[in-house]
């Protein structure tokens, strides 16, 4: 038994905070044509139904429920538009809580920093709810969520839940205000506008948003198995044979149904919004968590068909006037959220500096996946890009011992989107990361972060502790239940990682393993108890990580085969900045680069500027290669996503963190 103690354990896995909706469907959706209104369900192929949902429409606005025309009209001033523009055929209204087919949901603000790092697309979305009882695949995904859901029952104290939860379905929806320019071609198809006097080769394609996550537009470039949905407001026979109807006035069909309706006369593609992917909730999720009194995340917005397709209709327009390559679809947000009454309250529990972050992100989301060329034009930009980034700059191996850092924006860049900060939108944990690199095999590379520490601190010996740091993501969570809930000693194996550097003008300990030639070794538990009984090294001369970083190898994985290499050689989102002989710097700026490390603290509320600080201080020790020095607004939304990621996943407390306060943005 070892004297290693794990001191301190407020490292927190605060995974309902980072709740996604991705998850495996059984089966497409079974249809259901009903609307369910406040007097009942009325069957959407009944005729008298069909009149008295009618009518109540026609008493929604007859009791003061303003529509989006209305809204419109208001803000031009003139009265006799709002009285033309009443009338008992178009709603927009908040049903609150109340979700089913064909409900709006807009998405409120979140505190806890999630829509400012893990899910931009949901930041100011519109949802249209297409399905309100998917099934789900795994019984094993169908046990998990059952778990988290009763942890949280038993959080909340909220018993009901558990009953009410085995009443809901899956819930399954569209984002309908994330336009992209992404053209899908359509050769020799006949569109059916055969009078227009276009040749084939001179038709249109489709033209795809973004749908959601799940089996999204990014398949499209990998297996293929992105899933569309295409609304229209056909009424033909063969029309709904292939259709699903949402809303009376309003169905969706699969794009392989839009293209057969096309190709036989019966549609054209303008008659279609086409959308890739879609977003999901597991039974109960949306309703009693994220729409809980303690989220709010959501509102439910009933709209008629008519108004829904206007608000498409007008951010087609916006895209087409707008002299970017990609909008985010906020304005839509915006009119729908005025148009319920929310404009003075959906935002009010942010400061106007942690909302301007979660707007800058979902604007740096929207440029990463909203912008595209045709499809057969990716791959080929894709390659390009690779074959122009790679540099002859950087090392042609990766070897242990190897300092690395993330780049900030690639030095080779040559368009706006590719100079953005590598891990801005993801893996925030490397974003100015500094990695030293630990093993190089033909499978993986394997490293640790550096310069990020975690809420707790080791006992190397009595009186003596060390901050534990966060070295990567696998094994992080393992290196932490190696200790029990009573603090004893540790379990037998060497769950930690022990890195120790002395100035190399000083005598050498001997201990522990060399990695290359770096002057940094490798230790086991039992190295560093014998090494500092026996005073061979100080505790200053050591620092202790749980986890790792591995960046695995294939031939599939680009140019250099992925690892490090690939990172380094191919994406340039890392840099070599000391070789494993130490030939890229001298050993004065390993040091430097050691004592920072050293003032770095235990993770707390307190600490975590400073601490953050001094990560950013390590990152810059190895200067800044010859480029421009100012930092740009998308270095400092990095930076503000990095401080976000930390406060997320290794302080466990985004409800409290200012953000603002320690890197405002411009």
């Amino acid at each position: 038994s070892t004297l290693l103690k794990l001191c301190v354990l407020p490292w927190l896995a605060h995974s309902f905070l980072l709740q996604d909706h991705r998850g495996s469907l059984l089966a497409p959706p079974v249809r259901h044509r009903h609307v369910q209104a406040l007097g009942g369900t009325i069957d959407g192929n009944d005729d008298n139904g069909e009149e008295d949902w009618r009518a109540f429409r026609a008493k929604l606005v007859q009791t003061g429920i303003r529509t989006p025309d209305q809204m419109s009209a208001l803000e031009e001033g003139s009265a006799d538009d709002v009285r033309d523009a009443t009338n008992d055929s178009r709603w927009v209204f908040s049903t609150d809580k109340n979700v089913e087919r064909g409900t709006i949901l807009l998405s409120i603000p979140t505190l806890d920093l999630c829509q400012g790092i893990a899910q931009n697309y949901f930041h100011r979305c519109v949802v249209l709810v297409t399905d309100t009882d998917v099934q789900w695949a795994s019984a094993a995904a169908d046990k998990e969520e059952d778990e988290e859901t009763a942890a949280e029952n038993e959080s909340s104290n909220n018993n009901e839940n558990v009953h009410v939860q085995s009443e809901l379905g899956g819930i399954r929806g569209i984002l309908l205000n994330r336009p992209t320019n992404l053209i899908v071609e359509e050769d020799n198809t006949n569109t059916g506008d055969d009078d227009d006097g276009k040749d084939d080769d001179e038709l249109p394609g489709w033209n795809i948003w973004y749908g959601g996550d799940i089996s999204g537009l990014h398949h499209l470039q990998t297996d293929g198995q992105t899933e569309f949905v295409c609304l229209h407001t056909l009424t033909s026979e063969a029309s709904q044979d292939v259709s699903v109807e949402v809303i009376p006035g309003l169905s969706y069909t699969t794009l392989d149904g839009a293209r057969k309706l096309v190709a036989d006369g019966d549609a054209s593609i303008s008659d279609f919004y086409s959308f890739g992917g879609y977003c999901a909730w597991r039974p109960g999720q949306l309703q009693l968590l994220e729409m809980g009194a303690d989220r709010d995340e959501w509102v439910s917005v009933s709209m008629d068909s008519t108004s829904v397709l206007d608000e498409l209709a007008r951010l087609k327009e916006v895209q087409n006037e707008s002299k970017e390559p990609y909008i985010t679809g906020v304005n839509m947000w915006d009119r729908l959220i005025d148009a319920i009454g929310r404009s003075d309250t959906a935002t009010n529990r942010l400061s106007d500096k942690r909302l301007k972050f979660y707007d800058g992100m979902l604007d740096a989301w929207a440029e990463e996946n909203l912008s595209y060329g045709s499809i057969e034009d990716l791959g080929g930009d894709a390659i390009a890009a690779l074959l122009r980034l790679t540099t002859e700059d950087q090392p042609k191996e990766i070897v242990p011992g190897m300092l690395v850092r993330s780049t900030l924006r690639n030095a080779l860049a040559e368009t706006e989107k590719e100079d953005t900060p590598p891990f801005m939108l993801q893996d925030q944990e490397l974003h100015r990361g500094t990695v030293l690199i630990l093993e190089e095999s033909e499978t993986s590379t394997i490293g640790c972060i550096l310069g990020l520490p975690l809420g707790g601190e080791v006992e190397i010996m009595d009186g003596v502790t060390l901050p534990l740091r966060y070295g990567g993501p696998i094994g992080t969570e393992d290196t932490l239940e190696a200790y029990d809930e009573d603090e004893k000693d540790v379990d037998e194996g060497d769950p930690f990682t022990w890195i120790h550097w002395r100035d190399p003008s000083l005598p050498q300990a001997g201990v522990g393993s060399q990695l290359g030639k770096s002057g940094m070794y490798s230790l086991t538990d039992e190295e560093v108890i014998t090494s500092l009984q026996s005073n061979k090294i100080q505790g200053d001369e050591v620092i202790v990580l749980a986890g790792l970083c591995v960046w695995e190898k294939d031939e599939s994985l680009g140019i250099q085969g992925g690892g490090m290499l690939e990172q380094v050689r191919s994406l340039g989102a890392f840099e070599v900045v000391c070789g494993s002989d130490g030939s890229k710097v001298n050993a004065d700026t390993q040091n430097k680069l050691w004592k920072i490390l050293q003032r770095q603290q235990v993770l707390t509320s307190e600490s975590m500027a400073s601490d953050l600080s001094l990560t950013l201080e390590a990152w810059d020790a190895f200067g800044t290669a010859d480029r421009d020095t100012k930092q740009t607004n998308k270095e400092a939304l990095a930076d503000a996503a990095l401080q976000a990621w930390v406060s997320i996943n290794l302080l466990g407390e985004p409800l409290s963190t200012d953000i603002e306060e320690i890197w405002p943005l411009a």
